[in-house]
């Protein structure tokens, strides 16, 4: 059986590899694999009812209509100049320092984050202005993707969070309390990103060459371009935290700030709304075929019980609970590099849950120690979503750079894991 198993992700894994090598969208090659894959365990018809039954599903998912709403509230917000403002508000703060365009970077994504709830949204819109913005200034192309996609990859953690929406959702826990319980976590994050920035910088100077100085009334004053961004999260997790709206209506009260901010802008030049329309079409689309496909993929790795038998198979163990936690976090590592987290939710929270909530372990705590380890899966090979965003974005960068120099983003999210477990008071949410 387990032989079966292993042959059948051998398998599937060349598959891939041999569709990317193609330069196939990523959203198609799921989608392939996954057809084909439940056309050879079950037949045609049963792939071809599963093909349409689960696009619509997906795509029609009540929560997920929150993606396009956060990503036009992005784009508007572009618009409106408020991306820039803030990124630039970053980059006179600390883009004086070693990697400093690196770390405004990271500071600019955890606040689109805290507005948007959404990864994808994330490094999409920072990906479009931070990283041509750090190839000016002589950056490695591929680091400043690198670091756009590490930071972006936060959107799942700092709320309003979909993906801890969610979890909450599955588990019947309080959603307010875990998006609470995500802030510090978060925090900790864009701070660790930033310092991955600055001693990446400091050991190798042509990674990421120091920007321009400036002096500490300048970085005060650059503050103000801040204040459009702090009313968006204001709106937006005001409403949620309030009671007052869902986290799709919140979306859409975002995305109407961001029109009223941007209005000026449009009735300036009209066109901008048609561009801002039409880019979200686009980065909705391309984000919504690969969940579509990451769907399809995910209900062949069920029909072949891959991720049943890799979790069942750790949690049987007869170990410590530590080590049963340990042996669970690092399995959604590999889960997360073939599957979104959404998925990776519906297919294992139902056995891993009880079994670690029967183990003693806060289910609000373990719900962020699992999106953080969902958050690595976003910039780990095969299929880091955030690095095929920002390469979509800038396509003129090779995936595999992008994916070496994620290596370093990859061990700061590590290292806050390894932080959280030590030190479980930092994820509050009372």
């Amino acid at each position: 059986m387990i032989s079966e198993i292993l042959l059948t992700g051998i398998i599937t894994i060349s598959l891939l590899i041999f569709f990317f090598s193609l330069k196939l969208q990523i959203g198609f090659s799921l989608l392939i694999v996954g057809f084909c894959g439940i056309w050879y365990l079950k037949s045609y018809k049963a792939a071809s009812l599963i093909l349409v039954s689960s696009a619509y599903n997906t795509v029609s998912n009540f929560v997920l209509i929150s993606v396009p709403l956060f990503i036009l509230m992005g784009h508007l917000s572009l618009t409106a100049g408020l991306a820039q403002k803030a990124y630039s508000a970053g980059f006179k703060i600390v883009g004086g320092l070693p990697g400093g365009l690196g770390m405004a970077s990271s500071l600019g994504c955890g606040l689109f984050a805290a507005a948007t709830g959404s990864s994808a949204a994330t490094a999409a819109t920072l990906g479009k202005v931070a990283v041509p913005e750090m190839e000016k200034y002589g950056y490695n192309s591929g680091f400043a993707c690198a670091a756009v996609a590490g930071g972006g990859s936060i959107g799942i953690l700092i709320p309003p969070s979909i993906v801890l929406i969610i979890y909450g959702m599955i588990t019947d826990l309080s959603i307010g309390k875990l998006l609470i319980a995500g802030i510090i976590p978060g925090i900790l994050t864009i701070l660790a990103n930033m310092l991955v920035n600055l001693i990446s910088a400091t050991l190798d100077p042509k990674l990421a060459p120091r920007g321009d100085k400036t002096d500490i009334k300048t970085k005060i004053k650059s503050l103000n371009g801040l204040w459009g961004f702090i009313f968006l999260i204001f709106m937006v997790l005001g409403g949620i935290y309030a009671g007052i709206a869902t986290p799709t209506e919140a979306a859409a009260i975002g995305a109407l700030g961001a029109f009223v901010l941007a209005l000026p802008n449009i009735m300036e030049e009209p066109k901008k709304l048609i561009d801002a329309l039409v880019e979200t079409s686009v980065t909705t689309s391309m984000i919504f075929i690969i969940i579509v496909g990451a769907s399809i993929f995910t209900m062949f790795l069920s029909l072949a019980n891959i991720p049943y038998s890799l979790t069942d198979s750790v949690i049987n163990l007869e170990l410590d609970r530590m080590y049963i936690l340990i042996l669970v976090l690092l399995l959604y590592i590999p889960l997360g590099m073939f599957l979104g987290p959404i998925e990776i939710m519906l297919i294992t929270l139902p056995i891993v849950y009880p079994v670690l909530v029967d183990l003693g372990f806060d289910g609000i705590w373990i719900g962020i120690l699992l999106v953080k380890m969902m958050e690595i899966g976003y910039v780990t090979p095969p299929l880091g979503f955030n690095v095929f965003v920002i390469h979509g974005m800038n396509p003129h960068v090779p995936l595999s750079e992008i994916f070496k120099q994620s290596t370093r983003f990859i061990a700061a999210d590590i290292f806050i894991v390894i932080l959280l477990i030590l030190f479980p008071f930092l994820v509050y949410y009372n």
